[in-house]
């Protein structure tokens, strides 16, 4: 925890400190604290207390609400060009200079640190001025299906309980979009507003006028029609749990996918269909069928490439710092979940000997539709971090390679 502010200094602002942090060393510093009244006093403030090392910080309004956290490599640098923002960042650092009565920052080892402290502090406090609570401020969303009692596929940034399945985390654009809706079409499932009633085919009665279906999706044949009793719930569940394993395939088995699974029919036929508009000069719906085979082809890629990070990121991350020697972040199923000195004596291998038998005997459990997304979360920053350096990659060890050296 970090010092908490004096009594009299700061009597409007509950803030109390970023609270704590799995990744703290031993006797590492807690945050520091500026009160913002005026920006030269700031500026001069900044300048001789603010360090040049990697760190978070956070800014604080007068009802002590964190209302922006961000990371950086040289805090002093980052903080510094609040004051002379950007051209792009201008309107952004002048609005939230504008709210901030307080500055608070914590210093860390290094810059993977800070981005991993960065993002569980965003999900913690949630600032109005991150957006969509990422912390590079790139909107991603999930894959969800569910929503019944018609289940179909659709977007969130933030995935209830209650849906069946979650997929991702994705970027929100035009491949995501068009995947969705593609899944939705070609697995014929509906994409109706929430208020329309749905009634399948065994829920009729006898004197029941004629149901119309609710859009043009079931005339063109893409949906089953389950708001017009044209199907059974029977024959719309089989449906989803198509979609289901076609998202579901495992990357191991990627490379030897047969004929009869979803994911090779639904692509294959695709692609017969494509090649097939365009032999009749049918470019438009042969266009419209790339689309769709190219979005699909993206999302299964994406989504295999993550479940590989999260079965690849069980490891040791050594970093040399220049005061402390190599420092161990261990990283499991993707989570970063501790860090400590490199053992140099009997009693510290001793120690990590034990605790890293733990942590290789399985898999983290998740409780719940939060922690899942909040794994998902994490797994991407991490893996993005290494595919960005894939040098520190290749200095990480594995589980067993850290106990032979015990």
């Amino acid at each position: 925890m970090g010092r908490k502010p004096h009594p009299t200094l700061f009597p409007s602002l509950p803030f109390a400190g970023f609270g704590g942090d799995p990744l703290r060393l031993d006797g590492w510093p807690g945050d520091e604290r500026i009160l913002v009244d005026d920006r030269l006093q700031l500026r001069v403030a900044m300048k001789e207390r603010c360090p040049k090392q990697p760190g978070i910080y956070g800014m604080v309004d007068g009802h002590g609400e964190v209302i922006y956290i961000g990371k950086a490599k040289r805090l002093q640098t980052r903080l510094s060009s609040y004051l002379r923002p950007r051209k792009g960042e201008r309107g952004k650092a002048r609005r939230i200079l504008r709210h901030t009565r307080l500055l608070a920052w914590e210093t860390v080892p290094h810059e993977f640190a800070a981005l991993v402290r960065e993002l569980n502090l965003i999900r913690r406090w949630r600032p109005r001025f991150n957006i969509m609570g990422q912390p590079d401020g790139r909107r991603r969303v999930f894959l969800c299906l569910g929503r019944g009692p018609a289940p179909y596929v659709y977007l969130s940034s933030r995935p209830h309980g209650q849906a069946l399945a979650r997929w991702g985390p994705l970027p929100l654009g035009r491949w995501t979009r068009l995947a969705a809706r593609a899944l939705n079409d070609h697995f014929r499932l509906r994409e109706c507003p929430q208020p329309q009633v749905m009634r399948f085919a065994e829920q009729g009665r006898l004197f029941d006028p004629q149901l119309a279906p609710g859009c043009l999706r079931f005339e063109i044949g893409t949906c089953l029609g389950p708001c017009a009793a044209l199907c059974s719930e029977r024959q719309y569940q089989k449906q989803v749990r198509q979609v289901r394993r076609f998202l579901d395939v495992d990357v191991l088995q990627q490379s030897s996918a047969s004929t009869n699974q979803p994911e090779a029919d639904l692509l294959a036929f695709l692609e017969s269909q494509m090649i097939e508009a365009g032999r009749q000069q049918q470019f438009e719906r042969a266009a419209r069928l790339r689309d769709d085979w190219r979005s699909l082809v993206w999302l299964k890629q994406r989504l295999q490439r993550l479940e590989q990070a999260k079965r690849d990121l069980s490891l040791i991350y050594p970093i040399r710092h220049r005061s402390l020697g190599t420092i161990w972040y261990v990283l499991r199923d993707g989570q970063p979940i501790a860090a400590g000195r490199q053992p140099v004596d009997r009693a510290d291998r001793a120690s990590w000997r034990k605790r890293l038998q733990q942590w290789r005997g399985g898999s983290r459990s998740v409780r719940n539709a939060q922690e899942w997304l909040e794994d998902r979360e994490m797994i991407w920053l991490v893996a993005s971090w290494f595919r960005k350096y894939p040098k520190e990659r290749a200095k990480t060890l594995s589980f067993e390679q850290a106990l032979k050296q015990m």
